[in-house]
């Protein structure tokens, strides 16, 4: 069966076509974190954290539920931080 998938059929398209999942990409939100990254506007640092797994196992879940990444998150605390 999976020799179906290969050869010259496989890569004329002949072979049997695969649904593709749909995506919750927010593309407006996408769209603007991209200028402002490559808008020249902001100067950007690069910084890298080394912490315990526990720690940063409880960090991914907690961005998992709020929808964010980790970039955004570790931003907000320190703006929520230095804004106090």
């Amino acid at each position: 069966m999976a020799k179906e998938s290969v050869g010259l059929k496989g890569t004329l398209g002949l072979a049997p076509k695969i649904a593709v999942k749909s995506s919750t990409i927010d593309v407006d939100k996408t769209e603007k974190d991209v200028k402002n990254i490559h808008s020249g506007k902001v100067e950007l640092t690069r910084i890298s954290v080394d912490m315990p797994k526990a720690l940063f196992k409880k960090m991914k879940i907690r961005v998992a539920e709020d929808e964010m990444t980790v970039r955004d998150y570790v931003l907000k605390l320190i703006e929520e931080d230095l804004n106090k």
